[in-house]
């Protein structure tokens, strides 16, 4: 069997969730992680819905976020369900969108960014979405 695909990340998204692309293969606990947003929103948007999950809206939230500057990493995939964790950047020249600016974000700005992060995520209608502390990560799942 052969697998379409335009990116790595596009694969590994088929891969991960197979059954909504006819593959013989799923894999219920995998994550791929990415600096590359447009990428990883583009294979998102490919999975049109997993019960409350909509890949478009997802992907649509994963681009804003990165258009704010909220994100220095994310990631992706399965923890039975859909599962999207999202790093916001300790310094400026971070952020995966572009900046010049070479600074620490003091703890007020991270704070804001995670409230933004948290708003931003909550009209996607995830199940579980709270605080990964020792990672200092955003985590949404759809169930």
């Amino acid at each position: 069997m052969e697998v379409e695909y335009k990116s790595g990340m596009e694969l590994a998204v088929k891969v991960i969730f197979g059954e909504d692309f006819g593959l013989p293969v799923r894999l219920l606990s995998a994550k791929v992680e990415t600096r590359e947003i447009e990428e990883l929103a583009n294979a998102i948007e490919l999975i049109e819905s997993y019960n409350n999950f909509e890949g478009k809206a997802v992907a649509d939230a994963l681009r804003q976020m990165h258009n704010e500057g909220l994100i220095m990493e994310a990631g992706f995939g399965r923890e039975q369900s859909p599962v999207l964790y999202i790093t916001p950047p300790f310094w400026t020249h971070q952020r995966t969108k572009p900046s010049k600016e070479r600074r620490q974000f003091t703890e007020q700005e991270r704070n804001a960014m995670f409230r933004q992060i948290f708003e931003i995520l909550e009209k996607t209608n995830p199940d579980e979405l709270d605080l990964v502390y020792g990672d200092y990560k955003v985590r949404a799942w759809w169930d």
